[in-house]
């Protein structure tokens, strides 16, 4: 028989000053050694004696400062796993932090029959604008009151515009630069505000679709620019009422946007009045063409947060979703924005509305005045007098302008 082996003891390293020294017995052949005090703490996040103190010992790559931990490890894990579960149930459970605002917005989003209410209550929110629009100028403006029939539409709809533009500017600063949820993510982030403005704005580009077709087919035009414009915005917006995962940071920036409305139903308006050459025209004119130029600064901050997150963006919207939103944002940045900032800077140089075939209206009449007519008088002031050409210019002008005299007053 064998003599017995007799046991090996081996020191644990030391683990800082005032650390046990105890020696430990050697693990048996075949099992694995326990993991030490130490390793155990690294693992869990937890807390691992120091003499008499207890030290935060934070995992592999953590180069945050250590702290005191008073409390036992079971604590500061079930804190970690309590921070974990409240960050998961805000991303898929959007909460409104705002208890003033907190009966308005407080909704279960993620029901179809929620959603779609919201949309219908958009719609009629902003029918009820443009009939109310329409049933003050009739009784206050006598210059709505000379307009053709399809001028008084967009009339109408340039308030109802100027009303959504200012719904979209609030709440659009308000995710740009106020509310810290979307502040910490721009892709998957979601409020219940942020819900209540999106669904009633697809509600108003809704009526925008059909106003802009029924248009089109009473009145026998088209305007391509618009048609894509709103086609484009409502099928952005309309993402959100069928994919309720989709973040809302995007399609506010697209509703901000619309902060140039306001300016442009003023600047309409006047113009249809006969004020162009008054101070308070131009000045309006100056703040729209500084807003389209803000347009063009928030395309360029949209397409950032899309090409840095491009494939979580992908992922949250879905493909089809997302080609939406690529294109609308293309066609603005590349097409629409430079296109109506050249417009809108040349109507302040010539103020005229290139709506309509240039024509305006002064006390609620035509003036007669096209864009030719107003060049051709500018001529005549610096060159001291008409000349052939110009006197010719002028009859042309003069004849066409009372063929679209007759036209409107058959169209009555």
């Amino acid at each position: 028989m064998a003599p017995a082996e007799p046991s090996r003891v081996v020191a644990e390293p030391s683990r800082g000053r005032g650390a046990s020294r105890r020696p430990q017995a050697a693990p048996e052949p075949g099992r694995a050694r326990p993991p030490s005090r130490a390793a155990l703490a690294a693992r869990s996040g937890g807390c691992e004696r120091d003499g008499k103190r207890r030290r935060l010992t934070r995992p592999k790559g953590d180069n945050s400062v250590g702290k005191k931990c008073p409390a036992p490890c079971k604590t500061l894990i079930y804190y970690k796993e309590k921070q974990n579960k409240t960050t998961t149930k805000k991303e898929m459970n959007p909460t409104n932090d705002d208890p003033a605002f907190g009966t308005i917005f407080d909704w279960d989003y993620l029901l179809w029959e929620v959603r779609l209410t919201f949309l219908a209550a958009g719609f009629l929110i902003y029918l009820g604008v443009f009939l109310l629009s329409h049933s003050l100028s009739s009784w206050i403006s006598t210059t709505y009151r000379a307009l053709h029939a399809k001028e008084k539409v967009f009339w109408n709809m340039a308030v109802t515009r100027a009303v959504f533009g200012l719904q979209s500017c609030v709440s659009g600063l308000w995710a740009l630069l106020i509310d810290p949820v979307f502040h910490a993510d721009k892709v998957y982030s979601q409020q219940k505000w942020s819900w209540f403005n999106c669904l009633i704005a697809a509600g108003f580009f809704l009526l925008e679709n059909v106003a802009v077709h029924v248009s089109n087919i009473v009145f026998r035009t088209f305007d391509v620019f618009l048609v894509v414009h709103h086609l484009l915005a409502f099928g952005g917006l309309a993402g959100l009422v069928i994919n309720v995962e989709s973040g809302h940071y995007l399609p506010l920036m697209g509703m901000l946007l619309e902060m140039s409305t306001p300016s442009t139903c003023i600047s309409w308006m006047l113009l249809k009045a006969g004020r162009a050459n008054t101070f308070f025209w131009k000045a309006n004119q100056w703040v729209m063409i500084h807003l389209f130029h803000c347009r063009m600064i928030l395309t360029y901050h949209m397409w950032w947060v899309l090409i840095f997150n491009w494939s979580s963006v992908i992922e949250n919207l879905g493909l089809l979703h997302f080609i939406v939103l690529f294109s609308g944002l293309f066609a603005v940045t590349l097409i629409l924005n430079p296109y109506w900032t050249y417009k809108k800077t040349q109507q302040l140089l010539s103020p005229v509305d290139w709506n309509f075939e240039s024509k305006t209206t002064e006390n609620g009449k035509l003036n007669g005045h096209t864009d030719t007519e107003n060049h051709v008088k500018e001529f005549i002031k610096i060159n001291g007098g008409p000349n052939e050409f110009v006197e010719k210019t002028m009859v042309k002008e003069r004849k066409s302008m009372r063929k679209e005299q007759q036209r409107g007053m058959a169209v009555d």
